[in-house]
């Protein structure tokens, strides 16, 4: 079975509209002769003669988990390509780096007879292909692709490689509206931080951003180094300093106040009265704190987290700016950083600025309302439901649940 997802998918890349194809090939099969074939596993050898006969040009992937349920499709034929596919996903967490770790050593022998497959067959040059041919100039070129698990934002990222498995670079290519916002706001604020050369070496290049095929797409470098590491070290504070410097200004509280209170009633209808009690109580304390104080702002990536982050002779490189913004307040991107690395890898701890001044802790109280809104919007409970429990401890004075914020400096 192959899914709807994953014709999707396939469609964006190869186009045009591809069809799953099961059995047997027959004469009438071809009665669309523009279409892309998919077929899950091997199909008959007749078939493949069919098809090269109709000059069909025949792709293998594996799709993992499984055709049924996909999330990345490697391509399968050329072993540096198939190997460095593992580099478009890299986990935090022990089983998944594991999984990892033995799906890249069974490629890099040769030994994964036991992935699942699917073969494509396409009636020209994928559409994608193209592309990256007239942006890069290479010719021969190979994809890796990951399908995106959130419906509201879904997007596809694809790995554009040589044959060897050199990264040439990623593409994205959103697939709802929502997703769309957002690559073009991580282009945006790409092309307006190149033209900073201190920070060049630590955010992709953009290759090409615009309308490809009827729908949105971008194309940046590849970064490389090695994961980034999962507390908070002196190199996330020189880039966020870095970045700082790029822009800043200092505004009044009560703007930061106002602002986060019109998103908040815009989300109320979907939110329990519970949680409407505490998103009030909260922007109601942090008005009486903000009162004639001012909030510095500077350009904020919006996600900063260890999983959209690398490291490279002990500098941070950054990538994924699709939430970023050119003036957010300065502290909430360690407080993301904080939060998601406690959220993700010490899920008994909860981090509560309760040590930060006062204006920093209306600060985070806005922080936590805003994530709220905003996984609203992507349809994420379980995220909606952890800041609703941050916020509530906060308010409680939970000190309990306090542990120290150690070399974290606002």
């Amino acid at each position: 079975m192959i899914t709807p997802e994953l014709i999707e998918a396939i469609t964006v890349v190869f186009g045009p509209t591809a069809r799953s194809i099961e059995g047997e090939l027959v004469d009438s099969d071809f009665t669309h002769l523009e279409s892309t074939m998919v077929f899950a596993g091997s199909p008959p050898r007749k078939s493949i003669a069919l098809l090269r006969e109709n000059n069909r040009q025949l792709y293998r992937y594996a799709v993992l988990p499984s055709p049924k349920t996909p999330r990345w499709m490697v391509p399968i034929g050329d072993a540096g390509a198939s190997f460095a596919s593992t580099q478009i996903y890299f986990p935090h967490k022990w089983a998944p780096k594991t999984l990892k770790a033995l799906l890249a050593g069974a490629i890099k022998i040769g030994c994964g007879s036991w992935l699942r497959k699917i073969l494509v067959a396409s009636k020209s040059v994928p559409l994608l292909e193209k592309m990256v041919r007239d942006v890069t100039g290479e010719r021969h070129i190979r994809f890796a692709l990951s399908l995106g698990r959130h419906p509201a934002v879904r997007k596809l990222t694809v790995q554009a490689m040589r044959p060897d498995g050199n990264i040439l670079g990623y593409i994205k290519l959103p697939l709802t509206d929502v997703a769309n916002e957002r690559v073009q706001n991580e282009a945006k604020i790409l092309e307006r931080l190149w033209k900073f050369p201190k920070l060049r070496p630590h955010i992709p290049r953009l290759l090409f951003a615009g309308e490809w095929n009827g729908r949105y797409a971008l194309f940046q470098s590849p970064l490389g180094g090695e994961v980034g590491p999962v507390s908070f070290r002196d190199l996330h504070k020189r880039f966020l300093a870095t970045l700082r410097e790029c822009h800043s200004v200092e505004k009044s509280g009560q703007v930061l106040v106002e602002s986060i209170g019109t998103k908040w009633r815009l989300a109320a209808s979907e939110l329990s009265s519970e949680c409407r009690d505490i998103g009030q109580e909260a922007l109601r304390r942090s008005g009486a704190i903000l009162q004639g104080k001012g909030i510095l702002y500077n350009v904020a990536h919006g996600d900063f987290a260890p999983w959209n982050t690398r490291v490279d002779h002990n500098e941070l490189r950054l990538f994924d700016w699709e939430s970023a913004t050119w003036e957010g307040p300065s502290s909430w991107d360690i407080f993301h950083f904080r939060v998601q690395t406690t959220s993700a890898f010490n899920e008994r701890e909860t981090y509560l600025p309760f040590d930060l001044p006062p204006t920093e802790q209306a600060s985070f109280m806005l922080y936590l309302l805003s994530c709220i809104c905003q996984y609203l919007v992507e349809k994420n409970p379980k995220e909606v439901n952890l800041r609703q429990e941050y916020l509530r401890r906060f308010l409680n004075g939970d000190e309990m649940a306090n542990a120290s914020w150690g070399s974290v400096t606002l």
